[in-house]
């Protein structure tokens, strides 16, 4: 599988801020025909579901359509209407006609990419660098700043240490952390300057 990288037609300081929200969504900007006429958004998950997902998806495919059965439960874990989730599982999502279920990937892949990056499918050397860039644009450098410092003294017998906690930013507990936010938090603390 190719790294994804950072989409090339986003401004870095738009980046930043896409994936600052707690809980990064984006509305799918295609209708989808063959579905009902139903607000469809993508929301992120951790990486970790993604590696999950991979992993149950090693099972033997049932040919319902031509997307694997990993790309369906991808597409089932992250794409919502505002009454729940549009499917919860990659086999009823798969239910859905080939021609509908290929015109919602589409619009899918786009907006996954530009709001879920992971460690383990994403360019994050690339990403680290535009969000960097976002980082210390106008726009974000106060609220950088404050996720660059988000952390605890701890202090030992001959110096003072800095612990870095970047879930307080999000008031979240630690696991449940995108991957998308670290990479901010590592953004913010270099274009801050943090060590």
């Amino acid at each position: 599988m190719t790294a994804i990288g950072p989409p090339k037609d986003v401004p870095p300081e738009r980046l930043f801020r896409f994936l600052m929200a707690k809980v990064p969504e984006r509305a799918l900007v295609h209708r989808i025909a063959g579905l009902p006429d139903i607000e469809l958004f993508v929301r992120a998950v951790p990486g970790a579901v993604f590696e999950a997902l991979r992993d149950d998806a090693a099972l033997p495919d049932v040919p319902m359509v031509e997307l694997s059965r990993t790309v369906r439960s991808w597409m089932a874990a992250t794409l919502w209407t505002r009454g729940g989730r549009l499917a919860t599982s990659g086999d009823e999502l798969g239910r859905l006609s080939a021609r509908v279920l290929l015109a919602l990937l589409g619009a899918w892949v786009e907006a996954v990419n530009l709001i879920c990056p992971t460690f383990g499918r994403s360019d994050t050397r690339a990403w680290r660098k535009v969000l960097v860039e976002g980082a210390v644009h106008p726009s974000n450098e106060r609220v950088a700043e404050r996720l660059a410092y988000c952390g605890d003294p701890l202090v030992l017998p001959t110096k003072i240490a800095w612990v870095t906690r970047p879930e307080r930013y999000w008031s979240m507990p630690p696991d449940e952390l995108l991957d998308g936010h670290v990479l901010c938090f590592e953004a913010a603390r270099k274009a801050m300057g943090v060590k």
